[in-house]
């Protein structure tokens, strides 16, 4: 939920973001194409490391990152430094993509289904609490920045949840049985 929140949060506030910083549709589109850019290059990368190093450290810089990504579009002075927080955006995206499906699969092989609908449905109910939260805030004439900061606390919060909690060791896959020889 944490996770979806910190994603949406600058779409609820573009209008407001765009008004401060001037932005045109194309700087707002780019703002928003530039984090999942990051994600998809950088998605495969986190994965394979996961699988070598294991989980727990990622995540808890994938949650450092999500809190820094919200901190530098709150104190964002330019178009630039909004750039930089969409890209941090970007790649604490990578990382949970990567890495939280594969945790629930290691954490309950036997009942990956029903967790799994879990985790999704969370996402979800993250997306909806934030978007009308936050839109309710702004209606009332709140600055923008004062809603990420609920966020960022609860991301710092997690990341220490994550660094205490325990995790399941790194996979060792078992290496193929045979030789791939091609018969021509």
């Amino acid at each position: 939920a944490t996770f979806a929140a910190a994603n949406v949060l600058p779409a609820v506030c573009l209008v407001q973001i765009a008004a401060q910083f001037g932005l045109n549709d194309a700087q707002c589109g780019l703002l928003f194409a530039v984090g999942p850019s990051i994600t998809f290059v950088a998605l495969p990368l986190f994965g394979l490391l996961a699988e070598r190093f294991g989980k727990r450290w990622l995540l808890i810089g994938g949650m450092v990152m999500l809190a820094a990504a919200l901190q530098v579009y709150r104190i964002a002075d330019g178009y630039g430094v909004l750039l930089l927080g969409a890209a941090t955006m970007g790649v604490a995206s990578a990382i949970f993509d990567a890495l939280g499906s594969p945790l629930v699969v290691d954490l309950y092989p036997r009942r990956t289904a029903p967790l799994m609908n879990l985790i999704h449905g969370c996402f979800q109910i993250g997306l909806v609490i934030t978007s009308v939260g936050v839109g309710y805030y702004l209606a009332l004439g709140s600055p923008w920045p004062g809603a990420f900061m609920p966020v960022v606390l609860l991301a710092a919060v997690l990341a220490g949840l994550f660094a205490i909690a325990r995790f399941p060791p790194a996979v060792e896959r078992e290496a193929p049985h045979g030789d791939r020889k091609s018969v021509v």
